[in-house]
């Protein structure tokens, strides 16, 4: 994956305390670039939960449970028993 610069305006008191938390937590180069690209994809995320809730806020809890175990199924149907990762062996 290739990286693009940007340049981009902040308050300078936003400046200040980012370089100040950066140096006190003992930064090496490159920092402020990946505490911004970690910040805009937080965000990004963050929006995409808030469409997905706001979407769904029109259907009860129990539907959109129903839902998922419905596509759960058609997919253990079609490609056979997966796990997810979330089991725990007894």
């Amino acid at each position: 994956m290739s990286n693009i610069r940007w340049s981009v305006v902040v308050r300078e008191d936003t400046d200040r305390a980012l370089r100040s938390y950066l140096g006190a937590t003992g930064a090496k180069k490159g920092s402020l670039s990946r505490f911004v690209d970690e910040a805009v994809r937080a965000r990004l995320f963050e929006l995409s939960v808030d469409d997905v809730k706001e979407r769904n806020r029109a259907y009860a809890q129990d539907e959109i449970l129903a839902a998922v175990e419905e596509a759960r199924n058609a997919l253990q149907a079609t490609s056979g028993p997966q796990t997810s990762g979330l089991e725990t062996s007894a």
